[in-house]
């Protein structure tokens, strides 16, 4: 089945968990809040950041910064270690009683990812993977108050409408713990 732009508004992250309450940022590079502003509209509730995650002056425009939630979905692994060192160390001076939700990958499955998916795709330089850790765990070392609240394997219960082999596959990357996922809480 295929999904409108239209349609797909209906199913962002924003629309599944939007109480009437919450104030949700979108925080992303430029050109995808542009895209965003083609197909979604800002709204009291629902505001738009353009600025890269790695951009100390971000948290700038958030004006309640108690009792925040953030999700990085497929994106710290594009980072350089000292970027996500940097945000993570900038998160516990500027929000008050946060967590952090964000998927990881180790640094075999990053080399793995480069090799494979990236290069053989014809993908460019861009889209290289540069960051991995083997355990969530590590983050604590980073900063004093980054507290590792929950650590599981990305795919587990992800079988509905796969193959057999990709089932598989999906289960070897969970058992050597190729990516994860994690919530820290600062």
């Amino acid at each position: 089945m295929l999904i409108s732009a239209a349609d797909s508004i209906q199913h962002t992250t924003y629309e599944r968990v939007n109480n009437g309450k919450l104030t949700w940022y979108d925080l992303d590079l430029p050109d995808v809040i542009n895209l965003r502003k083609s197909l979604i509209c800002e709204t009291p509730n629902r505001k738009f950041i353009s600025a890269s995650i790695a951009d100390e002056k971000w948290p700038e425009q958030i004006p309640d910064r108690k009792t925040v939630l953030m999700t990085a979905a497929g994106v710290l692994y594009y980072l350089e270690e000292s970027e996500v060192k940097n945000l993570f160390k900038m998160i516990p001076g500027r929000f008050v009683n946060a967590e952090l939700a964000f998927d990881a990958v180790t640094p075999a499955g990053v080399k793995a990812a480069n090799a494979k998916v990236i290069r053989e795709s014809g993908m460019d330089e861009a889209a290289i993977l540069k960051w991995g850790i083997k355990s969530a765990k590590v983050l604590e070392s980073w900063e004093p108050g980054i507290k590792v609240i929950e650590e599981y394997p990305l795919f587990k219960g992800v079988k509905k409408g796969l193959s057999f082999k990709e089932k598989y596959g999906l289960f070897l990357a969970d058992l050597l713990k190729i990516m994860f996922m994690a919530r820290v809480r600062f």
